[in-house]
């Protein structure tokens, strides 16, 4: 991932946490989203934090953030880099199987469930 300045991205993804919920319900994982010019490449990223901490979710409710995905994308946005943001974004809600997968599997699993959506996108 090439970040140009990542504070700014940094201070964005803080702004969008702030005003918005991004905890998923009945997990402990928050979708972090940010295009941004200073971005040079579109990423998904997994981050298990140290120690959780608590945030509020989509639902307004209190809690316990574990885990970080992290979807990063150049602005402007190209067609095909916003088709491949949206898939990522929407398997992580598509089923309680893909819930419990983004939130308990390995980044190996994960990584291996994102190969197959795109492989299945490709035919």
């Amino acid at each position: 991932m090439v970040l140009e300045d990542p504070r700014v991205v940094a201070q964005k993804l803080e702004k969008r946490m702030n005003t918005a919920p991004i905890g998923i319900p009945n997990t402990g994982i928050g979708l972090f989203h940010c295009i941004h010019e200073t971005i040079k490449e579109p990423s998904f990223s997994i981050v298990d934090l140290p120690q959780p901490f608590d945030i509020i979710n989509m639902e307004q409710k209190k809690m316990k953030l574990n885990r970080i995905l992290l979807l990063l994308a150049p602005d402007p946005m190209d067609a095909s880099t916003q088709d491949m943001m949206g898939t990522i974004s929407a398997s992580i809600v598509e089923s309680d199987a893909n819930l419990h997968l983004f939130n308990n599997g390995s980044k190996e699993q994960i990584e291996h469930h994102l190969n197959q959506l795109f492989l299945e996108k490709m035919n």
